[in-house]
C-alpha cells in the first residue's frame, strides 16, 4: 500500500504545529518562539497571538506504563518517545510564558511541529524548598537524631508547582508528555551548578568555591555537602526533606495522564562516600534501607543506618501509585542500578562522551565527539544488558554541535528501539553549557544539526517494534513491527524533515495520511514493514 503525504498547512494541522512547506521564515509568537528549518534567508516577523489559558487535556487513554521491555499506552500500543529537555537552572527555577526564563506557546508549537512528543521538564529542590537558613547552619548540619529543619513552606511549594503545572498543561494541549525531573548538577549553585537549597549544604567548614563551570563540584566543600546528603547523616534529615518535596510534586500530578512519570534525581554522583559504594548509596536513597534490592551484579546491599527505611521511590508511591518511576544510576563512582522492589519502572540512561563532557563543563571548552562512537555504543550495550526486563529511555544526550555524533546516538536508540530526550531545547541558566548546543537559535530558526533530530518515527505501535532505521541524509525511515491488534500504528513525518511531502508505503497493511501523520493498520499476527521517503509517491 502506498500513500502520498503533503506538507501540512496550519489549517490541515488541527493542533497548529506544522507550517507550510518551503517556508524559511521565523515566526515569533507572543509568549514563546517557533523555529523553521529552511533556507538561508530569514525574515523575522512578529505575530500577535492571544492563546487561551492552558487547560488539562482529560484523555484516560493517554496514560503510559511499563510493560515488560516496552512503554505502552492504555490500549496496549507501544509508545516511542522523542523529545527535548527544558530545565531552568537559575531563579526562579521554572520556565513560564511571562517570566525571565521564557517558554511559551511558540516553543510548545515548535516542539510539536518537530514531531517531538515528550519534554523532560526540570524541577529544582531550591525552587520548592528555598528555606531561610545559610549553609552550615548548626540547626541542620549538626549530628544527632533527625529533626524537622523548619525550611518547608507549603505555600511556596504550591506556588512553585502552579507554574510547573502551567507548562505541563500547555504541553498536554498539544499531546506532548512531560517527564518531571528533579534536576541538579554538582548539587548546588554555590558550587557552580544547581539543585539543592543553601540550607541543605553541610560543608564541614570547607570554603565554598563558586566557579563559572562545574569544576566547583570537585572541591572539598561540594564533596562534603554531597557526601552528607547521600549518607543522610546530619540532624536536618536531608533525604527526609527531599522525600517531602517529592510527595508534594507527586500529589499534585497523581491524576494527570500527560505526565509520563518521575525522574527523582538527575545524575547522582559523589567522589566521597565514606566507605559505602556509590552504587549502594544510590539504591538506598531510591529504595530505602529496609530493602534496597540487589546490585547490578546480584550482590546484597547494606545501607548506612542513617538512611530512611523507605526511599524516595516509596515516598512517591505513597501518594501516586500510577505513574512510571525512572531513577537514574550514578554517573561517577558507580555503575548501573540493580533490581529494586518496585514496579512500573524504566531504565533511565544518559549517553554522553566523557571526554567531550569534561572539555565542555570542567575545562570551559566547546566539547568534541571525535572517537566517541565506541564509548557511546558501549554505554548503551551495558545499560541494555542490565535492564532487568524494564523498558529503556535515554533522557539526555547531545549538548554538542556535531551533527554526525547526534545522528550516531539517535541511531543507537533506534538500534534498541528505545526513545530519547535531547539536551536541550534552549539555554535556561545552564551554567557551563554552551548555548550553541541547542537546536533553536536566537534568530528563532532551528540549527542545521536539527536534521539529525527532527525525523520520521513511529510514535504508537499496535504491537512491538522490531526494527527502526532513519537516514538523516536521505530522510528515509524504515520500521517493522509485530502486530498484536488491528489498532492503528501512528507515525509522524514532520514537515521540517519533509518540506515537499513524503511517500508512505507498507506491506501487509493499509496506510492513511493526514498532514504530517501516518496511520498504518494491519491484522494481528502480521509483520508490516513501513517506509517513509521524501517526495510524493509515484502516480
Amino acid at each position: 500500500m502506498v500513500w502520498s503525504g503533503l506538507a501540512a498547512t496550519p489549517a490541515e494541522k488541527s493542533r497548529g504545529g506544522v507550517l507550510p512547506k518551503k517556508l524559511s521564515t521565523a515566526f515569533r509568537v507572543v509568549g514563546g518562539r517557533i523555529g523553521i528549518l529552511g533556507g538561508v534567508a530569514v525574515v523575522a516577523l512578529t505575530v500577535a497571538a492571544s492563546p487561551a489559558p492552558a487547560e488539562p487535556v482529560a484523555e484516560p487513554g493517554a496514560w503510559l506504563h511499563a510493560d515488560g521491555s516496552a512503554i505502552r499506552d492504555a490500549s496496549g500500543r507501544q509508545v516511542l518517545l522523542h523529545g527535548v529537555n527544558v530545565v531552568a537552572k537559575t531563579a526562579p527555577y521554572y520556565v513560564s510564558t511571562d517570566g525571565p526564563l521564557a517558554f511559551g506557546p511558540g516553543d510548545a508549537d515548535a516542539i510539536d511541529a518537530a514531531g517531538f512528543n515528550v519534554v523532560r521538564l526540570g524541577l529544582q529542590w531550591k525552587g520548592l524548598e528555598p528555606g531561610t537558613l545559610p549553609p552550615d547552619s548548626s540547626q541542620i548540619c549538626g549530628p544527632g537524631a533527625v529533626e524537622d529543619p523548619g525550611q518547608y513552606d507549603p505555600k511556596v511549594v504550591s506556588d512553585y508547582l502552579d507554574r510547573i503545572e502551567d507548562t505541563v498543561d500547555m504541553l498536554a494541549q498539544r499531546h506532548i508528555y512531560t517527564l518531571l525531573d528533579m534536576h541538579q548538577d554538582v548539587f548546588s549553585e554555590r558550587f557552580g551548578g544547581d539543585g539543592a537549597p543553601d540550607w541543605a549544604l553541610c560543608t564541614d567548614g570547607a570554603p565554598i568555591v563558586t566557579t563559572p563551570s562545574k569544576i566547583g563540584g570537585v572541591m572539598p566543600a561540594a564533596q562534603n555537602a554531597v557526601g552528607h546528603f547521600w549518607r543522610n547523616d546530619v540532624r536536618g534529615g536531608l533525604q527526609q526533606e527531599f522525600q517531602r518535596v517529592w510527595r508534594a510534586v507527586a500529589t499534585r500530578f497523581a491524576d494527570d495522564p500527560w505526565v509520563l512519570g518521575y525522574d527523582p534525581f538527575n545524575e547522582p554522583m559523589s567522589f566521597r562516600s565514606a566507605g559505602t559504594s556509590m552504587d549502594t548509596l544510590t539504591q538506598c536513597f531510591y529504595a530505602g534501607r529496609q530493602d534496597p534490592g540487589r546490585s547490578a551484579i546480584g550482590d546484597e546491599l547494606s545501607c548506612p543506618a542513617t538512611v530512611p527505611d523507605d526511599g524516595v521511590l516509596q515516598a512517591i508511591r505513597s501518594v501516586d501509585a500510577r505513574h512510571m518511576l525512572l531513577p537514574e544510576p550514578p554517573v561517577v563512582g558507580g555503575s548501573d542500578l540493580g533490581p529494586m522492589p518496585l514496579s512500573n519502572t524504566a531504565v533511565n540512561v544518559h549517553d554522553y562522551c566523557l571526554l567531550s563532557v569534561v572539555s565542555r563543563n570542567l575545562l570551559g571548552g566547546t566539547g568534541f565527539s571525535t572517537g566517541c562512537r565506541d564509548s557511546e555504543q558501549a554505554a548503551m550495550d551495558r545499560t541494555v544488558a542490565h535492564a532487568n526486563g524494564q523498558p529503556l529511555l535515554m533522557t539526555e544526550f547531545g549538548a554538542e554541535d556535531d551533527q554526525s555524533d547526534l545522528a550516531t546516538v539517535a541511531d543507537l536508540a533506534d538500534q534498541y528501539t528505545t526513545g530519547w530526550v535531547y539536551w536541550d531545547w534552549a539555554t535556561y541558566g545552564a551554567g557551563g553549557d554552551q548555548a550553541g548546543t541547542q537546536p533553536l537559535q536566537d534568530d528563532l530558526r532551528l540549527r542545521p544539526k536539527a536534521v539529525a533530530l527532527v525525523r520520521a518515527y513511529p510514535t504508537h505501535i499496535a504491537g512491538t517494534l522490531t526494527a527502526l532505521q532513519y537516514n538523516p541524509d536521505t530522510r528515509v525511515m524504515t520500521a517493522t513491527y509485530r502486530a498484536t491488534s488491528s489498532d492503528p500504528t501512528d507515525i509522524v513525518a514532520p514537515a521540517f524533515a519533509y518540506p515537499d511531502g513524503f511517500c508512505a508505503t507498507a506491506g501487509d497493511a493499509q496506510v492513511h495520511t493526514a498532514g504530517d501523520r501516518v496511520s498504518v493498520v494491519a491484522e494481528a499476527g502480521q509483520n508490516p514493514a513501513v517506509t517513509i521517503r521524501p517526495g510524493r509517491c509515484p502516480a
